[in-house]
C-alpha cells in the first residue's frame, strides 16, 4: 500500500508584536526616522483578530515511478505564501530528503491546492503558510535493513575510535544505502555523531534536524533516541541564540510521553526565560559570518535589529516574514525596526563570503 501524508496546519506559527498594519521597515539613526514605502497609522492588534489560512482543497501528489519501483521513501517540506484568492506562490522547498522527484510531485500537488484564505479584522491578507508532504510506502515489513544496520554501527564505531577518514567513507557508503523514511533518519542521526567530533554547530543543527524532520506526528526512531535528538537540537539552537527555533522545538519537547519531570521542569525554565528575554530590553546579540552563497540568515525574536562590527562588505539585507517579505540596502549604522503585523520575521544578510558582523537585536 502506497501512503502519502500531507501536513497539517500547525506549522503556520503567528506572532504578534502589535505595531503597525502596513508591511514596512523603519531605518532609524540619531537624527530621526523614515519608512521604507508608505508608512501607515499605528494599529493596535490583538490575535483573536487573524485567522490564518485553512485547506480546502487539496492537491493530492503521486507517488514518482522510480522511486516507487526502487522502493524508496522521502519527504519535502514547502514554505509559499497563500493570496487573497487561497492560491499558492513563491513556493520554496525548504528541506527535502530522498528523491528529487519527490520534490516535483509535492510542488505539482500543492499548486492544485487551494486554501481558505487568511483574514484580519474580516479583511482577507496574504499569509505565509508551511507544508510536508510524506512518501512512505505503508505496510513494509523491513524498516531497517541488515545491510543498512551493518553500515551504521561501522560509522558510529569509527566515530568513537575518532578515525575520521573512515568515518567519512563509511558515511558516504550508507547514504548512498539508505532507502526507507527510518534509515533516512538514522543516516543522519550518524552524520550528526560525525558534526559532533569534526563539524561545525551549524553542520550538527542541520543534520540533527533531518534526524527529527519537521513533522511532528512522525518519529523514525526509538522513543529514547528521539527523545535525546530533541534535547540536543534545543541546545543547539540556545548556543546559537535562534530563540525562534528554539521555543518551536520546546513546544515539541511539551508533546512527548515518558520524559522525566526533572527534564520536563527544565524544558518549562527554558521557555520562560526566552519569553522573558524575548520582552526585556536587554541588548541580544550574535556573531555572524556570510557564508559561500552570499548569505546568512537569523531569526528575529525583536522587531528592531541593527548591524554593527561589519568586516567586509555587506550588499542588502532580505526580511522575510510570515506576512510579507522585503529586500532592502544596507545602510551603517542604522536600526532596522519592522512592523509587528507582519509575523515573525528572519533576516538573510548577503554580501561577500567571509565577511563577518554582529546582529544586534533591540
Amino acid at each position: 500500500m502506497i501512503g502519502i501524508r500531507l501536513g497539517s496546519p500547525g506549522f503556520s506559527r503567528w506572532i504578534l508584536f502589535s505595531r503597525v498594519l502596513t508591511f514596512g521597515v523603519l531605518l532609524s539613526s540619531g537624527f530621526g526616522a523614515f519608512a521604507a514605502g508608505s508608512p501607515a497609522e499605528p494599529h493596535s492588534m490583538a490575535v483573536e483578530s487573524i485567522t490564518l489560512p485553512k485547506v480546502i482543497k487539496r492537491g493530492v501528489p503521486k507517488y514518482p515511478h522510480r522511486p516507487l519501483t526502487k522502493e524508496e521513501e522521502g519527504w519535502v517540506f514547502l514554505s509559499f505564501f497563500v493570496d487573497t484568492d487561497g492560491k499558492p506562490y513563491e513556493i520554496d522547498v525548504s528541506d527535502a530528503s530522498g528523491s528529487p522527484g519527490f520534490q516535483t510531485a509535492a510542488i505539482l500537488a500543492l499548486k492544485r491546492t487551494r486554501f481558505e484564505p487568511a483574514t484580519y479584522n474580516g479583511k482577507k491578507i496574504d499569509h505565509e503558510y508551511r507544508m510536508q508532504y510524506t512518501f512512505e510506502i505503508m505496510g513494509k515489513d523491513n524498516l531497517f535493513r541488515d545491510s543498512f544496520k551493518r553500515r551504521f554501527y561501522e560509522v558510529v564505531e569509527a566515530i568513537s575510535r575518532k578515525e575520521k577518514n573512515k568515518a567519512e567513507n563509511e558515511l558516504e557508503v550508507l547514504q548512498g544505502l539508505r532507502k526507507t523514511l527510518h534509515e533516512d533518519a538514522m543516516y543522519w542521526t550518524a552524520k550528526y555523531y560525525f558534526d559532533q567530533s569534526w563539524g561545525s554547530i551549524s553542520d550538527q543543527l542541520l543534520s540533527i534536524g533531518r534526524a527529527l524532520g519537521h513533522d511532528k506526528s512522525r518519529r523514525y526512531m526509538n522513543t529514547k533516541l528521539h527523545q535525546q535528538l530533541l534535547w540536543a537540537k534545543l541546545n543547539l539552537q540556545l548556543q546559537e541564540r535562534k530563540y525562534v527555533s528554539a521555543l518551536n522545538t520546546l513546544d515539541r519537547f511539551e508533546d512527548l510521553d515518558g520524559v522525566e519531570e526533572a527534564l520536563r521542569q527544565q524544558a518549562a525554565k527554558y521557555k520562560r526565560a526566552i519569553e522573558d528575554l524575548k520582552s526585556s530590553a536587554k541588548i541580544i546579540s550574535v556573531e555572524g559570518t556570510i557564508a559561500q552563497n552570499n548569505q546568512w540568515r537569523h531569526e528575529l525574536i525583536r522587531n528592531r535589529f541593527s548591524v554593527v562590527d561589519v568586516e567586509g562588505n555587506i550588499n542588502e539585507f532580505d526580511l522575510i516574514c510570515q506576512r510579507n517579505r522585503l529586500r532592502f540596502k544596507y545602510e551603517p549604522e542604522l536600526d532596522y525596526t519592522f512592523d509587528g503585523a507582519s509575523g515573525t520575521c528572519g533576516v538573510s544578510v548577503r554580501g561577500d563570503p567571509g565577511t563577518t558582523f554582529t546582529l544586534i537585536q533591540l
